[in-house]
């Protein structure tokens, strides 16, 4: 697998706010590589039928992956969401959609 894409893995931990209470802070990990994929059939009706439109597959190595939510192209800077993930292997495909926003 060819990774020839940048991404970037935004999740959300609890922490501390500046006055010490709890909340929920954004962690990013920037300059993942990554590869994309086309969805497969199979995704793609299953993902329709429950109101959810699969955008693409998302390759990357899966010590980089802790649980994220979103995913950013770094190219473009278009925002996607994790709707469902895969292990083969070394790797993690990750199904996503596309929020329509560029950031």
């Amino acid at each position: 697998m060819l990774f020839n894409k940048m991404v970037s893995l935004v999740g959300v931990t609890k922490g501390k706010d500046a006055d010490g209470f709890p909340a929920e802070v954004e962690t990013k990990l920037e300059h993942v590589p990554a590869a994309y994929k086309s969805v497969y059939g199979n995704d793609f009706f299953a993902s329709n039928a429950q109101g959810i439109k699969s955008d693409v597959v998302v390759v990357i190595a899966a010590v980089n992956y802790s649980g994220e939510t979103k995913l950013i192209d770094e190219a473009n800077s278009h925002v996607f969401k994790v709707i469902r993930t895969f292990q083969d292997g070394l790797n993690l495909e990750l199904t996503v959609t596309d929020l329509g926003v560029v950031q």
